[in-house]
């Protein structure tokens, strides 16, 4: 496993511009764009992890989304001159990143949220692959779990840890149960340029919408092995957010935007059945909350043939109920045992990332 930077306290040299051409591919600029609400208690952390990078021509913009604690103090506080603090008024995670992709000059971008990690190669490892490749691949690398320390969870490599076509990894991301983890990319800016911005409405799968056209606008996905990053996970009322009636209505529009765009692609049997099983996946977590949205889930499972049968369904009470009281009343079974514990109800009127933030460690691509 890649070594975690060691963060020794010593400012990071500021990014040097490039002087031509040759010196552009030797040592592009990559732009992290980092948005933050509320994060005092990892940014820091978030930002060592990119101060020891390997490699170093980097330009790091942390857009603090109206935060409430201390986190911006934290950031301006940080001994690197590459970092660069910008605010704006409270309006989500999607106006964040965009607002960085806006204010940054990078030939790269590496998009992170405030309280996840790179290993200490991760950006030149994937810098060496684009030299070779250039700017119509997009860049990927192995990404784990953690809770307290990057390690404390395992690898858990996926079929999609290889080379593929964009449309290739899309289909097999949902043929499995595989997450797209957006800090795991490096996306040249001409792919950016290409996609467009962040979807600024949707509260949940912004990631999953985001990097679908990235992907679709790229010649291919290219594997980077060494190249690591860390995904924290375990954050308080994770089960709140990721099953508010807006999170599940934001996961079914994501659901149906992907799915056009892999379907005008490819309306194969495999391309329905994956597109299917996301569908699926929403038709469970919505019962019995919200049983008119997982109705509309269901259709489109039926309209696409059916999911491919992987395991949606998980926990003891529910495979051992659902044989023989059906899927319904197993889930509701389920959810009152499990998931309504430390359920809290998330307000309509809550700020957008109070709500995204709730949601870390319970996101499905």
């Amino acid at each position: 496993m890649a070594e975690l930077p060691a963060g020794d306290g010593a400012a990071g040299p500021p990014a040097a511009a490039p002087a031509g051409p040759e010196a552009r591919m030797n040592m592009p600029l990559v732009s992290v764009i980092i948005p933050m609400y509320n994060a005092q208690a990892w940014i820091y952390q978030t930002l060592d992890s990119l101060r020891g990078q390997t490699y170093r021509n980097l330009e790091i913009i942390v857009v603090d989304d109206e935060s409430s604690d201390d986190g911006a103090a934290i950031v301006e506080a940080f001994p690197d001159t590459r970092v660069r603090l910008i605010r704006q008024k409270n309006q989500g995670a999607c106006v964040a990143r965009n607002r960085g992709i806006e204010e940054s000059s990078g030939e790269l971008l590496q998009f992170l949220d405030a309280d996840d990690m790179l290993g200490r190669d991760k950006l030149a490892v994937q810098i060496e692959r684009w030299r070779e490749l250039g700017d119509n691949y997009v860049y990927f690398g192995p990404y784990a779990h953690f809770s307290s320390e990057p390690g404390d969870i395992p690898f858990r490599p996926a079929g999609n840890w290889r080379d593929m076509s964009g449309l290739d990894w899309l289909i097999d991301s949902w043929s499995g149960d595989d997450m797209m983890a957006p800090h795991a990319w490096l996306t040249p800016r001409r792919l950016v340029d290409k996609a467009g911005p962040w979807h600024e409405k949707l509260k949940q799968n912004q990631d999953g919408e985001y990097f679908s056209r990235v992907l679709l606008a790229s010649r291919g996905v290219r594997f980077c092995p060494a190249a690591e990053s860390f995904y924290r996970i375990g954050m308080t009322g994770s089960i709140s957010a990721s099953r508010s009636r807006m999170a599940i209505e934001s996961r079914l529009r994501s659901a149906e935007m992907i799915c056009e765009r892999i379907l005008r692609r490819e309306n194969s049997p495999r391309a329905r059945a994956a597109c299917a099983n996301f569908f699926e996946e929403v038709k469970f977590v919505s019962y019995p909350l919200y049983p008119e949205l997982s109705a509309k889930a269901d259709y489109w499972v039926e309209m696409l043939g059916g999911s491919s049968g992987r395991q949606i369904y998980r926990g003891k009470v529910f495979k051992m109920t659902a044989p023989l009281v059906g899927w319904k009343l197993a889930r509701t079974l389920q959810w009152m045992l499990r998931d309504r514990r430390g359920y809290q109800t998330v307000r309509a009127d809550a700020k957008p990332d109070e709500r995204e933030r709730k949601k870390k460690g319970n996101m499905i691509l």
